[in-house]
């Protein structure tokens, strides 16, 4: 018998400081923008990288890291600002920490 997983459960969940920048996606509708995450792999912050198999216990880790890093983003601009050259993020990968993909518009 063969099992068939389906693509949109992941089956680990990795939790890692990643630095956000805003980027613009396109000229559709007047033009987009989107998040864009880079996680941060070298430095004490690759220390706070953890892999989970439950989602929750990755959100619950997740707002405790964003706990740790906050203070940074209080001395930045707002990731909104055309100041903002980006800001420090607790982020939930689905899988190992990688760079976010340019999304598609539809």
């Amino acid at each position: 018998m063969q099992t068939v997983e389906t693509p949109d459960t992941p089956e680990i969940y990795s939790v890692a400081v990643s630095y956000v920048t805003r980027r613009y996606g396109g000229p559709e509708e007047g033009g987009w923008w989107y998040d864009h995450h880079v996680p941060i792999l070298h430095g004490a912050d690759a220390t706070l990288i953890r892999v989970f198999t439950d989602y929750g216990a990755a959100v619950a880790y997740a707002n405790e890291v964003y706990g740790i890093i906050k203070i940074r983003n209080e001395e930045l601009p707002p990731l909104d600002s055309v100041l903002s050259d980006g800001q420090y993020a607790a982020h939930i990968f689905d899988g190992l920490p990688c760079e976010t993909p340019r999304p598609h518009y539809e």
